[in-house]
C-alpha cells in the first residue's frame, strides 16, 4: 500500500495530545472522563489512514441542567410540557442577515449582538455554532426535525476539521463500561484519563505480555466473528455467500457466464494454532483484514451484478451491446456508489471474466460518467473525450483554488480544442436572493455590472457572466491569474 496520505504513529499521537490540551480551554456541555484506541494504531502501524478514538463523557448535576435549558431552547419543537412552542422558528429573525449573507452559523453566533440574544435564552454561542443552517431549519435527515445532541457538540468544539487523522467517536462513560458500546470494535485500549495522562505512555510504553494479549483479542474477533458474517451475513449485512448465490442463479437465467469459483480463489484460511510470536500474530491479524475487506468489496460487486441481471436486457440488444458489457458497466456504477473502489471493482470482475475494459470512464471537474462504446470508432472517440476532460479537470481545479477565495459564488467553465489546449474561459457568480428584495438586486447588478459582468436578474438569484479568449498556449498559473482579473476588472 502506498505510504501516501498515511500519517506517522507520532504524529497521530501528537495531534490526540493536542486535542486534550484544548478540553480546560473549552466550555464543553459534558467532562472527558476517558479516551480509548482501537484499530490500527494497536496493531503496530508506522503509519495510519487515521487514529480510531471513542471520548467517553459524563455529566454533573449542574451539567445536565446548563444542556437540558439548552436542549429545550434550541430545538425545532419543544419538548414536553413546552410541547406549544417552536425554539429555532423564534431565533430566525436574528438569524436571518446572516443567512442571507451566507456567513456560517459558526460565524454568526460571533456577533456580539447574537451571542447576547442566544446567551439571554440559555443557549451558549458557542454550542449553537457547532450546527450548520441546513441542520437547525431541515433536519439531520431533512425531515425539518432538529434537536441539539452532545456527541456532535463535543466532537466539532474538540476535533473540528483542522486535527489531522483523528477519527473519533463520542460516546457516554456510563454507556460504554457496560458494554453497551455500538462501535464494532470489541478491543479497546486506554489512551488518557485524568488518572493517566500520559497517551504517549499509555499507547507505546504497553509491555510485550500486554501487546500480545490485546492482539488475541482482536484476531479471535476477527476469525470468530467478523469473518463469518462477511461471508454468511448478519442482520446487518447481507453475506458473501448469499450475494454469490444470488448471481450465480440469475446469471445461469439470463445465460450470462460469470466466474464465480475463481472468486472463491481468491481467499484463504485465517486461523491460528496458539504458538505464533507477537510479530506473526499481526501479520494473521493484516491478513484477517484484507480477507474481510474482501468480502466485503466482493459481495456489494456481486449485488450489483445481480440487480443488473434483474433489470430488463432489451435495451442491450436495441443499442448492440452484449450482455456482459452491461452488467459490467452497471456493477462499477452500483459498486462506486456503496463505497468500493473503481480500481478494486474493475479487479473483481476481471476475475469474474467479465468485460469491464470495455467501460470507458471518464472523469471530469464535478463529475464522472461511465460509457459503453458501439464500435471501435465509438471507442476511440470516448477515449479521447475522456483524456479531454482529464485536461480540463486539472485546470478548472487549479482555477477554482485561484478564484474561491475572492469570490465564493464564482464558477469556472473552460473550453478547450481537439488538442487539449484552452480557447476560452468563462467566469460566472450566482447570488441567491428572496424575490421581493429588489434594492438589494439593484446593487448586486450594479456590483457586477461595474466588472464588466453581463447580468441576468432570475426570480430566484443574479447571474453574472465574463468571458476571455485565450491562445491555446497559456500556463496553469497564467490561467490563475486571468481568472482572478476577471473577477475585479
Amino acid at each position: 500500500m502506498s505510504v501516501r496520505g498515511l500519517l506517522k504513529r507520532a504524529t497521530l499521537l501528537r495531534n490526540l495530545k493536542k486535542v486534550i490540551e484544548r478540553v480546560p480551554t473549552l466550555d464543553l456541555p459534558a467532562e472527558i472522563s476517558a479516551v480509548y484506541a482501537f484499530g490500527g494504531i494497536l496493531r503496530e502501524k508506522s503509519r495510519l489512514h487515521d487514529f480510531d478514538l471513542v471520548f467517553l463523557y459524563s455529566m454533573i448535576p449542574d451539567q445536565v441542567l446548563r444542556w437540558d435549558k439548552f436542549r429545550d431552547n434550541f430545538v425545532t419543537y419543544g419538548i414536553g410540557p413546552n410541547y406549544a412552542k417552536h425554539p429555532i422558528a423564534e431565533l430566525e429573525a436574528i438569524f436571518a442577515p446572516f443567512r442571507k449573507q451566507g456567513i456560517p452559523l459558526r460565524k454568526a453566533v460571533e456577533d456580539k449582538k447574537v451571542a447576547t440574544f442566544l446567551a439571554q435564552k440559555e443557549v451558549p454561542p458557542s454550542w449553537a455554532g457547532c450546527f450548520s443552517w441546513t441542520e437547525i431549519s431541515r433536519g439531520y435527515h431533512g425531515d425539518g426535525l432538529f434537536f441539539p445532541d452532545v456527541s456532535r457538540i463535543i466532537r466539532r468544539m474538540l476535533i473540528g476539521k483542522n486535527v489531522k487523522g483523528l477519527q473519533v467517536q463520542i460516546q457516554s462513560y456510563e454507556e460504554f463500561t457496560k458494554g453497551h458500546s455500538w462501535l464494532v470494535a470489541k478491543n479497546y485500549v486506554l489512551a488518557w484519563s485524568p488518572e493517566k495522562p500520559d497517551i504517549e505512555e499509555n499507547i507505546e510504553g504497553r509491555s510485550l505480555q500486554d501487546r500480545t494479549a490485546t492482539i488475541i483479542k482482536e484476531l479471535d474477533f476477527f476469525i470468530n466473528e467478523q469473518i463469518p458474517q462477511y461471508i454468511t451475513g448478519s442482520d446487518l449485512r447481507r453475506g458473501y455467500l448469499k450475494a454469490k448465490e444470488d448471481a450465480l442463479q440469475k446469471s445461469a437465467e439470463r445465460g450470462v457466464k460469470i466466474d464465480l469459483q475463481a472468486l472463491d480463489k481468491q481467499h484463504i484460511e485465517i486461523g491460528r494454532m496458539g504458538s505464533e510470536s507477537y510479530e506473526e500474530l499481526l501479520q494473521i491479524c493484516e491478513l484477517a483484514r484484507n480477507e474481510m475487506r474482501k468480502y466485503r468489496d466482493e459481495t456489494i460487486v456481486l449485488e450489483e451484478i445481480g440487480n443488473a441481471l434483474r433489470l430488463s436486457l432489451q435495451e442491450v440488444s436495441n443499442q448492440h451491446l452484449s450482455a456482459e458489457d452491461y452488467i459490467a458497466k452497471l456493477a462499477i456504477e452500483g459498486s462506486i456508489r456503496n463505497g468500493v473502489k473503481e480500481n478494486v471493482v474493475r479487479q473483481i470482475l476481471r476475475i469474474l471474466k467479465l468485460p469491464e475494459n470495455n467501460v470507458i470512464a471518464i472523469k471530469g471537474y464535478g463529475f464522472t460518467a461511465y460509457r459503453l462504446p458501439k464500435n471501435g470508432e465509438d471507442r476511440n472517440s470516448l477515449l479521447k473525450k475522456a483524456e479531454l476532460e482529464k485536461v480540463r479537470r486539472k485546470h478548472l481545479l487549479e482555477i477554482m483554488k485561484a478564484i474561491k477565495p475572492l469570490e465564493k459564488d464564482a464558477h469556472a467553465r473552460l473550453d478547450l480544442n481537439d488538442k487539449g489546449e484552452p480557447e476560452l474561459l468563462e467566469i460566472s457568480i450566482w447570488k441567491q436572493i428572496e424575490a421581493n428584495e429588489e434594492a438589494e438586486r439593484k446593487v448586486l447588478m450594479k456590483n457586477l455590472e461595474a466588472r464588466n459582468f453581463k447580468t441576468k436578474n432570475w426570480s430566484w438569484a443574479i447571474e453574472g457572466t465574463k468571458y476571455a479568449d485565450l491562445t491555446g498556449k497559456e500556463t496553469l498559473k497564467q490561467l490563475q491569474e486571468i481568472a482572478k482579473r476577471m473577477l475585479t476588472t
